[in-house]
């Protein structure tokens, strides 16, 4: 069963961004991350959204590929932390 999800969250500093999760059963065919913040380097929002296909929907997998796309491209995050996006892509895709 294809599930399609959405999340939006405004951070305390008033940054927004929004994950879009497209999920085959437990299994993530695409992400799409966006919003107010900065990644190092050029194309490490990318890296992050190619590592997460095909994985399984669970916090320990999405963290694992998320730090490792940060520690393969020694990539920083201004305005984001990886852990909020693992939290909006697990929610978006489906998992409370």
């Amino acid at each position: 069963m294809t599930h399609l999800g959405r999340v939006t969250k405004k951070e305390e500093d008033g940054k927004l961004y929004a994950v879009d999760v497209k999920c085959e059963g437990q299994r993530i065919e695409s992400v799409k991350i966006s919003g107010e913040f900065f990644a190092n380097p050029e194309g490490l929002i990318e890296s992050m959204e190619e590592s997460l296909r095909g994985i399984r929907l669970d916090r320990m997998f999405v963290m694992q590929a998320i730090a490792g796309a940060l520690f393969y491209s020694k990539g920083t995050l201004v305005g984001i932390r990886a852990s909020d996006l693992v939290e909006a892509i697990v929610e978006a895709g489906g998992k409370p």
